[in-house]
């Protein structure tokens, strides 16, 4: 890649990334000079080119004493995720073995990082907005519009019918908790199952963009924090005490699964 650069009011070029980073050494540009790159007519902040910053930390170019501590120059792993940036694993088995609760986590912490890392909005509570599903939808379409997220790897589309999808899906599986009993057995046990496996198909897709955009722009993993920890607790004690109401007792699961 190639890019225009902006300097004394003129715009030179196009350069590669070395020839960016030679300029930065010759104090000619620093990380807040504006950059375009050839086949993408915009103009950013070399802080705002992943390609640039990576470049950066794998030529071992030395950077001047001045910038040491901006954003752009932290070291690769050490910088805070984008929205709730999780192995697939992770999400895949903490949803399948704490009988869905974890995707309320997931969404939990989505939202957050969109209210406070974004809006910079304090002292709401997800109780209150997750009872508005056009609020927990949005969600869901935050994440595709990301513009940090879109920097790295652009979102091939608008995730908020991921989010109606999800919502539809997740209360279905409560529903039939609730009130499948009344179907017969077989009915009961098939219906309840797809509807909570599918939710999971919907996170897994938005996880599996929110994970590529992270790893190009070199992000950690979010870590895993005491309410994670609750959840999956109090998640795997209701499959629990799920599967012995479905089996009747400890001793109809026995005898299926032996």
């Amino acid at each position: 890649m190639r890019y225009f650069y902006s300097y004394e009011g003129r715009t030179l070029g196009p350069v590669s990334p070395d020839g960016i980073m030679d300029l930065i050494l010759c104090d000619k540009l620093d990380m807040d000079s504006y950059v375009m790159a050839v086949n993408e007519p915009r103009w950013l902040k070399i802080r705002d080119v992943p390609e640039l910053v990576r470049h950066l930390h794998e030529s071992g170019t030395r950077i001047p004493a001045s910038d040491i501590d901006i954003e752009g120059f932290r070291a690769l792993g050490d910088e805070e995720p984008i929205y709730f940036h999780i192995p697939m694993s992770r999400l895949v088995f903490s949803y399948l073995f704490t009988l869905g609760f974890y995707g309320v986590y997931w969404l939990f912490k989505n939202w957050s990082f969109l209210r406070y890392k974004r809006k910079g909005k304090t002292g709401t509570s997800f109780l209150r907005d997750s009872g508005n599903p056009l609020l927990i939808v949005n969600v869901f379409s935050q994440i595709s519009y990301d513009r940090e997220l879109n920097s790295a790897a652009r979102s091939e589309r608008d995730f908020a019918f991921y989010g109606w999808m999800w919502l539809i899906f997740y209360w279905l599986c409560i529903f039939f908790l609730l009130f499948g009993s009344k179907l017969s057995p077989g009915i009961h046990w098939l219906m309840q199952t797809v509807t909570y496996l599918i939710p999971l198909w919907f996170l897994v897709k938005v996880q599996r963009y929110v994970n590529q955009a992270n790893s190009k722009l070199g992000r950690r993993y979010s870590t895993v924090e005491s309410g994670e920890r609750l959840v999956k607790v109090v998640g795997v004690i209701s499959l629990l005490i799920w599967l012995f109401s479905v089996f009747g007792n400890g001793f109809g699961l026995f005898r299926l699964l032996f």
